[in-house]
């Protein structure tokens, strides 16, 4: 059976997934970024602009194995040791045992680049950064390990599923509990301590019960593939949880992961430290100081996340811009880098201020960097780096802050002020439901505004100057068995207004949803009296 499979790509031609990845790629998480759009409204302006987060993370890929290679390659033809470590509590590695390092943890970064945009919410700029009605930014801890702990259970759920756990002689016990979120219930999930004990018991139960070798024909994972996936797993979900504190400026203690163990950690540490291959998880054990390079190669400034968008935003959005990638690849390596104080024997400066750490990268991390010196002084190099920076930044100009684009992106940003998520009367402020953050945009937009009709046609049983209480509140809680909460939320947050102001905004915003992404209406009474023909399909095609 062939190690990895081939998926065809427009920009890097064939690019290959191991088994475990194709795991990984078939789950309803990541199913779910097929329908959330790189480049959000953008396609209003470059009609071509509609590729998704799918293709963005498996580009990310590509990238990552160029990234990874170069600092292989480049640390086999150093000879000098590198240290990591708190200050006092430092170790030292070689170089070419620090290449090996890196090379057992290509398979890792790899996963990282998979996953690093898992749990951006449709619309996700716009909705999170510009309106703020979801109460936590993706790349927070907290809401990383709630993706997490869902992506673990659909995937080791999917693999009991085919392996006959549905069946009453199997021998792997699935919990009815888990099988909402393992075929991709957006509102279920949640990871209690409950949850994780039930998921460690099948991660145990799988790693005993499949096959100890895959069978020539089948493509599924064995007992060995499994572990080895979800120590890799483990140590790069992990990783990524320490995303935003290594990398912000300031970060805050919501971006700082707590010190004890996640769900998601509780359950494949117990799954796997039950069974024969608990040694994998020592093997692919995320460390700060040594591993903090990890998450530079996908999210840093100069990185395989960068290295990606910008050729492939550019180029869906018809923008000749280019840059050699390979040259700024094959220059990567690692140094030993003190956040807190440059070293004067290693650097030749020393920063101003005192040492101050970095929460948990203080001391000496391994850090990714751009070597400019080969056997001589490279100019190519920071001119190439240029190119790129000079890339991203027309990007920005003429494709992601685009006057239309932006726009559309106020249009959407005002219909969902409109429909209440915004400080209204009391103080109060909505959050986006749970649900709604784990869908695709067209699945946004059409279950807001299905909601938002299924809340005008209740309150058109009211007369228009009746003032929405708790009793109305309660009256419209039968609606939230379709869906989900939103129909709730949405009037909840209406109380204290009058049914006349009510319906006048959430009209309104209906008039705004139709005109980014038209739906034919049910019942012609109830559409906006400025919807004709003449509005073309409400224009959603904007003219630059």
């Amino acid at each position: 059976m062939p190690k990895y499979k081939r998926i065809r790509t427009v920009l890097y031609g064939d690019q290959r997934v191991s088994a475990g990845e194709l795991e990984l790629l078939h789950t309803p998480a990541m199913q779910r970024l097929y329908g959330l759009r790189q480049l959000g409204l953008t396609d209003r302006v470059f009609i071509d602009a509609s590729h998704s987060r799918i293709h963005h993370v498996l580009g990310v890929l590509a990238q990552v194995d160029k990234l990874v290679n170069a600092i292989v390659g480049n640390l086999r033809r150093t000879r000098r040791d590198f240290s990591f470590g708190t200050t006092g509590g430092s170790s030292s590695i070689g170089s070419v045992e620090l290449a090996a390092d890196v090379a057992d943890r290509h398979s890792v970064i790899r996963v990282i680049g998979l996953l690093h945009d898992l749990t951006h919410a449709p619309f996700g700029h716009t909705v999170e950064d510009e309106i703020k009605i979801v109460d936590s930014r993706h790349d927070q801890p907290d809401r990383q390990a709630e993706a997490f702990f869902r992506l673990v259970c659909q995937v080791a759920g999917w693999l009991a599923i085919d392996a006959g756990a549905l069946d009453s002689e199997s021998p792997i016990k699935l919990p009815d509990e888990m099988l909402p979120v393992i075929y991709g219930a957006a509102d279920t999930g949640d990871a209690t301590p409950e949850a994780a004990a039930r998921l460690a018991s099948l991660i145990s139960g799988l790693l005993t019960t499949l096959p100890a070798k895959t069978a020539e024909a089948s493509w599924r994972l064995s007992q060995g593939d499994l572990a080895i996936l979800l120590a890799q797993m483990d140590c790069a979900m992990t990783a990524l949880l320490h995303l935003e504190v290594l990398h912000a400026k300031d970060p805050g203690p919501e971006d700082t992961p707590r010190g004890t163990e996640y769900p998601f950690q509780v359950a494949i540490r117990n799954g796997l430290g039950a069974s024969a291959y608990a040694h994998f998880l020592q093997r692919w054990r995320f460390d700060r100081h040594r591993d903090a390079y990890m998450l530079d190669v996908v999210g840093n400034t100069v990185c395989a996340d960068l290295l990606d968008y910008a050729k492939r935003d550019s180029h869906f959005s018809g923008l000749r811009l280019d840059y050699d990638s390979d040259r700024i690849a094959e220059n990567f390596t690692l140094v030993s880098w003190n956040a807190g104080a440059y070293d004067l024997e290693r650097t030749g400066h020393q920063r101003p201020e005192p040492d101050r750490g970095q929460g948990p990268f203080d001391g000496w991390c391994l850090r990714t960097a751009i070597s400019l010196v080969s056997h001589k002084f490279r100019p190519d190099v920071p001119g190439e780096l240029m190119n790129l920076l000079n890339v991203r930044f027309y990007l920005y100009e003429r494709a992601i802050f685009h006057p239309t684009k932006c726009a559309a992106g106020a249009m959407l940003g005002t219909a969902l002020q409109l429909l209440g998520w915004r400080t209204m009367p009391g103080g109060r402020r909505g959050s986006l439901p749970v649900h709604l953050r784990y869908v695709g945009d067209e699945v946004f937009l059409h279950d807001i505004r299905s909601a938002s009709r299924f809340v005008l046609e209740f309150f058109r049983r009211y007369e228009a100057a009746t003032v929405v209480d708790a009793a109305i509140e309660e009256a419209a809680s039968a609606y939230d068995e379709v869906h989900t909460g939103v129909v709730g939320e949405l009037v909840r947050l209406r109380v204290g207004q009058t049914v006349g102001e009510a319906v006048a905004e959430i009209e309104a915003a209906t008039q705004l949803l139709n005109k980014l992404a038209p739906d034919g209406f049910r019942d012609w009474s109830s559409a906006p009296r400025q919807y004709s023909s003449r509005s073309r399909c409400a224009q959603r095609t904007q003219a630059e």
